[in-house]
C-alpha cells in the first residue's frame, strides 16, 4: 500500500500532477502528527511540495518514510527561498540524498503559465545552483506538449551551461481522471510535436520514454487499432488499479491519500477519489471500508466506446500504452461537458 499525505501543500499547481498538488502551502502536520501516522499505517510520504514544509528535510526521516529517496523530486521552492538552505543540504545529505530532481515544462513564460506560478522557472534555476554548488547531482524532467516543443532545445542549453548536464528526460503525462487531467489533455503532445523535439536536439543528450514513441504505433489512432484488435491487452490495466473489486484482500496495490483536513481517500487511478472517512477513524475500520468499495464509474470502459468519446483531432496525440487512452477515455465520459 501507498500512503501520500497532504502534509505541506504546493507552490504550485501544475496541470499534469498526478496527485493535483496545489497551494495553500505551510505545516498542515508537524513532523510529530507525521511520526504516529505512520507508526500506524506504515511509511507514508509528505506531499505535495516537501520542501515547503519548515521541518523539512525532517519530515523525510525513516522512521516516516521508510527509504530516503535520492535524487529528490522538488520544485525547488523551500531550497531557493528559505535562508538556511546551507543547512538544509547538509541534513538531506546526512539523509543520504544526494540529488535533486526538477521537472520543466519550458523557457520561463510557457513554465510558469504550466505550473500556474510567476517565478517557478527562476525558483528551479536558483535551487539549482545553490544544490550544484554543494556537488548534489541535478535531474531534470522535461514534459514535451503541444506549446513548447520549440523552447525544448533553448531549455537543454541552459541545463547544460549553467549546471553541465549531460542527460534529459524527455516525457509527456500519464493522464489522471481528474478536471485537471482532463485539461492536460488539450495540450497533450502530438507526434509531429516529439518528431520536432527530438531531431533538434543532440541524441545522445536523449533520456526518457519520448524518445521511444515516435511511430504511429503510440499514437491514440494506433494504440485504439490494437486495443480493438485486443479486448483485454496487458496494458490496459495501471500497476495501481487493484486487482479485483470490490479491492483486497491484502491492499498491495492501494493508493491512499490523507488531505490537509484529515480526510482519507481511496485513488483507484481509474477514476475519481473515493472518501472513505477520516483518519480518527483509524486504519482497521477505513481498512474494512475499502473492502466494500465498488468499481468506479466507467471502470469496464471499452475501445468502441473509447473510439466514440475522444476527439478525431487527439489521434494524432502521444500515450505511453492503452492504458493512457482508456483514463484519458474515462476522463471525457466524466468531464467532457466541461468547458475548459
Amino acid at each position: 500500500m501507498v500512503v501520500y499525505i497532504n502534509a505541506e501543500g504546493c507552490s504550485n499547481a501544475c496541470l499534469h500532477c498526478s496527485v493535483l498538488g496545489h497551494p495553500p502551502y505551510g505545516d498542515f502536520y508537524s513532523r510529530q502528527e507525521l511520526l504516529q501516522i505512520a507508526r500506524e499505517w506504515g511509511p507514508i510520504w509528505p506531499h505535495y511540495e516537501v520542501t515547503a514544509h519548515s521541518e523539512f528535510p525532517d519530515i523525510l526521516s525513516p522512521e516516516i518514510v521508510g527509504e530516503s529517496v535520492s535524487p529528490l523530486p522538488t520544485n525547488g521552492f523551500g531550497l531557493a527561498e528559505r535562508d538556511d538552505y546551507s543547512e538544509l543540504f547538509i541534513r538531506m545529505r546526512d539523509m543520504g540524498i544526494t540529488g535533486v530532481s526538477f521537472t520543466l515544462h519550458g523557457l520561463e513564460e510557457d513554465h510558469d503559465r504550466f505550473v500556474s506560478r510567476t517565478g517557478a522557472f527562476q525558483t528551479i534555476l536558483k535551487a539549482g545552483h545553490r544544490a550544484a554548488e554543494r556537488d548534489f547531482s541535478i535531474h531534470w524532467n522535461i514534459f514535451v506538449d503541444q506549446k513548447n516543443p520549440e523552447d525544448i532545445p533553448q531549455l537543454v542549453e541552459i541545463g547544460k551551461r549553467k549546471f553541465g548536464l549531460k542527460s534529459f528526460w524527455l516525457t509527456s503525462a500519464d493522464p489522471i481522471v481528474s478536471p485537471r487531467g482532463f485539461q492536460y489533455e488539450k495540450v497533450r503532445p502530438r507526434l509531429t510535436d516529439a518528431r520536432n523535439v527530438l531531431r533538434a536536439i543532440d541524441p545522445s543528450l536523449i533520456a526518457g520514454p519520448l524518445k521511444d514513441q515516435l511511430s504511429e504505433d503510440f499514437t491514440e489512432a494506433g494504440l485504439l487499432k490494437n486495443w480493438g484488435e485486443d479486448p483485454n491487452p496487458k496494458d490496459l490495466r495501471l500497476p495501481w488499479e487493484p486487482e479485483s473489486w470490490p479491492p483486497g484482500p491484502t491492499f498491495q496495490n492501494a493508493w491512499i491519500m490523507i488531505d490537509s483536513k484529515r480526510r482519507v481517500f481511496f485513488n483507484p487511478s481509474c477514476g475519481e477519489l473515493i472518501q472513505l472517512g477520516v483518519l480518527s477513524d483509524g486504519r482497521e475500520e477505513l481498512m474494512r471500508k475499502l473492502r466494500s468499495v465498488p468499481a468506479p464509474q466507467h471502470y469496464n470502459i471499452t475501445a468502441a466506446q473509447t473510439e466514440d468519446l475522444l476527439p478525431i483531432e487527439d489521434r494524432n496525440n502521444l500515450h505511453g500504452a492503452i492504458g493512457s487512452i482508456r483514463l484519458k477515455a474515462i476522463a471525457f465520459a466524466l468531464y467532457g461537458g466541461l468547458q475548459v
